[in-house]
């Protein structure tokens, strides 16, 4: 279930432990201090507030007029990072903007934690299913990513840490085959990744990596290649439907978005529309918060429906998707 090599491992455990495992062990050894956004999925804020007793949360936007990235309080993100913080960013595709693809600059985040001494965890969960993810170029300490969302089976992800850090990390969870030897008074532990888990998931683990070697073998940059163009198509569809309203920003030769799109439609609820579309048309989109209350607090809104397309889906798709929501769009207008 490992890999290893001269400077990383490659460590799979239960998707739930991923980031508790990263954080916990880096608590006693960097600090407890721990930096976050509102892009963030809730379960990482939630664990970060447990764990950590200072959790950072920084509105991180872009300045309009200088192109540059600050924070509400006017400091850039250079000023923001603090020695020995755990910096903890979604990668390309965020959670939040509720998963609509609005790309972080992550390779400038990195290194501004590191010129601070700060670690640095990326959610790659959003990211590895789409595009080729080169953790060398991208140098940051740990990455994680989950199973289900890379055409494999649920309960299973993986952890990517630095070889040093790994080392350094003390267990955060007691199992079968993680020890070397015990003692009455105190124990020494395997090297990692034995140290990190107890039986492993091996079905699932297997099954990760059958997913894996299916998404190389289409090619992840062709997958990337094709959803940008399905993206950008999908973005211009739903804004040519009246009382339609897409979030993040629209696509460029600067600006990507990956193939879904978070939208309202002006006074029906997501909920409503996302019923509609599957009870009448067969039709499944996603409703509600998407685990990213607080970003959609920043928009003003409670609750946003959501279209979300992977490689598998085409231009007719799309067409169809459109042409169910315009017939959603009447039937619930009909009753103003």
């Amino acid at each position: 279930m490992a890999f290893k090599s001269s400077k990383e491992n490659l460590v799979g455990i239960p998707a739930s432990s991923q980031e508790p495992t990263s954080v916990e062990g880096l608590r006693s050894q960097w600090g407890d201090q721990k930096t976050a956004t509102p892009f963030h999925c809730f379960a990482s804020i939630q664990y970060g507030l447990m764990a950590s007793p200072r959790m950072k949360v920084s509105n991180f936007y872009r300045h309009k007029n200088e192109g540059g990235r600050q924070y509400r309080d006017g400091q850039t993100a250079e000023q923001h990072a603090s020695i020995h913080e755990l910096c903890y960013f979604p990668h390309l595709i965020t959670n939040l903007l509720i998963k609509q693809s609005s790309a972080l600059p992550i390779y400038d985040i990195v290194h501004w934690a590191h010129a601070v001494g700060a670690k640095v965890l990326v959610d790659a969960c959003q990211s590895v299913p789409h595009m080729a993810v080169d953790v060398q170029r991208l140098d940051a300490d740990f990455l994680v990513a989950s199973s289900h969302k890379m055409c494999g089976p649920t309960g299973i992800g993986f952890l990517y840490g630095k070889s040093d850090l790994l080392f350094a990390m003390p267990p955060f969870l007691g199992g079968g085959e993680m020890i070397s030897d015990v003692f009455l008074d105190h124990s020494t532990f395997a090297e990692p990744p034995s140290r990190l888990a107890g039986t492993p998931a091996i079905g699932e683990a297997i099954g990760l990596g059958a997913a894996i070697d299916y998404l190389s073998a289409i090619g992840m940059q062709k997958i990337h290649d094709y959803e940008v163009d399905l993206a950008n198509y999908l973005y211009e569809s739903l804004r040519s439907v009246f009382g339609v309203h897409v979030y993040g920003p629209a696509p460029s030769q600067t600006v990507f978005r990956a193939a879904l799109c978070s939208f309202n439609v002006e006074n029906i609820h997501p909920t409503d529309i996302a019923t509609f579309l599957d009870q009448q048309h067969g039709v499944a989109i996603r409703s509600g918060h998407h685990c990213a209350q607080p970003l959609h607090r920043c928009l003003g809104v409670s609750a946003s429906a959501r279209a979300s397309l992977h490689f598998y889906n085409t231009k007719e798709a799309v067409d169809a998707f459109i042409h169910a929501l315009v017939d959603t769009i009447n039937f619930f207008s009909s009753f103003k």
